[in-house]
């Protein structure tokens, strides 16, 4: 039995389903291939281990999953798809190690400027305290 294929059906699913993915579907894309040129640059640790191929879909897919947090949080605070798009494929280009490094490091950072207590103003008085003035 011979079932004709009806195109524009299929268009319409297609644009269906850009419509509902919108920046997503290129969110998907930039954070591809940030992860490309990430791993191609040389930012990503070579490992020769044989297991290149592995390695090379996990860091497109890890790069692909920074570039969507990416997205969500500068579209959070700018609400400007273009430029969130850009500050996602800029963190998918750094790669995951760049991003849990900084990360690392700012945590660090905080915890020892919480240890230590040196700061710049005398601590205030109790709110009794009796200067002694008063009879």
């Amino acid at each position: 039995m011979f079932l004709p294929i009806n195109f524009k059906k299929r268009d319409w699913v297609m644009d269906d389903l850009m419509d509902r993915l919108g920046f997503y579907f290129w969110v998907i894309i930039v954070g591809f291939v940030g992860g490309v040129l990430s791993i191609a640059g040389g930012n990503a640790k070579v490992v020769s281990d044989g297991k290149a191929i592995i390695n090379f879909f996990v860091g497109t897919i890890s790069s692909t999953f920074i570039c969507w947090v990416a997205y969500e949080a500068a579209f959070y605070f700018t609400e400007k798809g273009s430029f969130s798009l850009a500050v996602g494929g800029f963190f998918a280009w750094r790669g995951t190690a760049w991003v849990s490094a900084v990360i690392d490091k700012a945590i660090d950072k905080k915890i020892d400027n919480l240890s230590d207590n040196n700061y710049d103003y005398p601590p205030r008085p109790p709110r009794d305290y009796d200067i002694g003035d008063e009879k």
